[in-house]
């Protein structure tokens, strides 16, 4: 219905724009709480760690004083409820980094369609998100819409006490779709996937992830042994789903049946400080590392499709540059779902038609424009113009509007906080 109303709104009112971006903000009492109460429930100060560097907060504009007359339209009533000028409705809404470029682009159109709903974004990872909302109790977000839905399944295992859970997961839906890609130079991704070909029939440690996930050359071996680079794991949604894939890769090589009787903890303890990347690499987000990819400090990077396509398509503007890179999508991948949730509050029915716009017609095209897939399954529209859409644009960078990977099977709660201390337990949580 929002996305109906918008043509006859334009219409009626010449004079609304819905192009503008949401403008700074500060950050809610939310985050604030969050922080000071960081150090007093995390042992490590974690949370006040993650916050000081990943989290950031945009809000959309202010209620006109006077109610606009295409405010008291029948038509604007259904898509956005009824206009109160002294008390527009706030929702508050936590998204992780992947989509935030989408999300605030489409919320400069929706605060002029809406006026009466102000949605105030914050961009936390996973990880650092339920940090946040376990230390702040019950003064959570409206929404909150992680990149996986794994991260549900650790926020439901985690959250104790005697109070119901606070979102309504069973209900979460997706909102787009991103899965983990490899991006490598042209050369080298040609090399990886000879090398991947040859080391299939006598693998020791399963396939691709496990065989090039290993972040350094193998000793005495192949010099010219491709591998990758992943964010740090305990920091980034995109790093966890890179050393699961790698921990999945592990579990089915022979090496872990072959007489070796340490458990897969142990097994994968040891192979992390073997082979994890170097804490230079580890400091830096997502998409800052997959820039520095440029800068020939490591072969290759486990990313994000959606940083992935941002990169190639700055490059592309830039013909002189000598490196082309492509993106590989290996057999089996994790596709991020980007899974939203609320809670019941006085602001429910206000999130369900913000939620509503996000997952429309219009918001999604916009989203295959910005790198992300639909959230109707991740094949992306190939009747777009293709100057606006990435995914036919840099077909020649390796990008598949059908998406080539297996989706991996969800994890478990149980399996990801295993991981996770996995890799503590072998480099620490910094």
């Amino acid at each position: 219905m929002l996305l109906k109303v918008v043509a006859y709104l334009q219409k009626k009112s010449p004079h609304l724009s819905f192009a503008a971006a949401p403008s700074s903000g500060s950050l809610s009492n939310l985050m604030t709480q969050g922080l000071a109460l960081g150090c007093a429930t995390v042992a490590t100060c974690g949370l006040g760690v993650f916050l000081a560097t990943g989290a950031t907060s945009t809000t959309g504009g202010r209620a006109p004083a006077l109610a606009p007359p295409h405010t008291q339209d029948e038509a604007f009533i259904a898509a956005c409820g009824a206009f109160d000028r002294d008390q527009p409705t706030r929702v508050t809404m936590i998204s992780s980094p992947e989509k935030r470029a989408w999300i605030e682009d489409v919320y400069g159109r929706f605060a002029r369609l809406c006026p009466n709903i102000q949605v105030e974004l914050h961009h936390l990872e996973d990880e650092a998100a339920i940090r946040l909302m376990l230390a702040s109790g019950s003064n959570l977000p409206t929404l909150w819409s992680p990149a996986s839905s794994d991260a549900l399944s650790l926020f439901a295992a985690r959250w104790t006490g005697a109070q119901v859970q606070p979102f309504e997961l069973e209900a979460a839906r997706p909102l787009a779709m991103t899965p983990i890609v490899l991006v490598l130079a042209s050369d080298q991704a040609r090399r990886l996937l000879r090398q991947d070909d040859e080391h299939r029939p006598r693998a020791a440690q399963g396939g691709l992830w496990a065989n090039a996930g290993c972040a350094r050359a193998p000793e005495g071996g192949d010099p010219d042994h491709v591998w990758f680079v992943h964010p740090h794991p305990l920091r980034s949604s995109v790093g966890l789903s890179s050393i699961a894939m790698i921990a999945d890769d592990l579990a089915r090589g022979p090496s872990s049946t072959q007489g070796d009787d340490r458990d897969h903890h142990d097994h994968l303890r040891d192979w992390f400080r073997r082979c994890a990347p170097a804490a230079e690499h580890l400091k830096h987000s997502p998409r800052d590392l997959t820039y520095r990819l440029a800068g020939g400090q490591f072969p290759g990077l486990a990313t994000s499709e959606r940083y992935a396509i941002e990169f190639l398509s700055e490059r592309s503007r830039d013909p002189e540059l000598p490196i082309e890179y492509t993106v590989v999508y290996p057999e089996t991948t994790i596709l991020h779902d980007h899974p939203v949730v609320g809670r019941t509050s006085e602001a429910s029915d206000a999130a369900e038609r913000w939620v509503e716009f996000l997952r429309g017609e219009e918001s999604q095209a916009r989203a295959v424009e910005l790198g992300l897939r639909p959230a109707d399954g991740g094949s992306v529209r190939t009747d777009l113009d293709a100057g606006d859409n990435p995914f036919l644009r840099l077909r020649r960078q390796g990008l598949a509007p059908e998406l080539p990977s297996i989706p991996a099977p969800p994890r478990s709660a149980a399996d990801t906080a295993a991981l996770m201390q996995a890799w503590s337990d072998a480099l620490g949580t910094s």
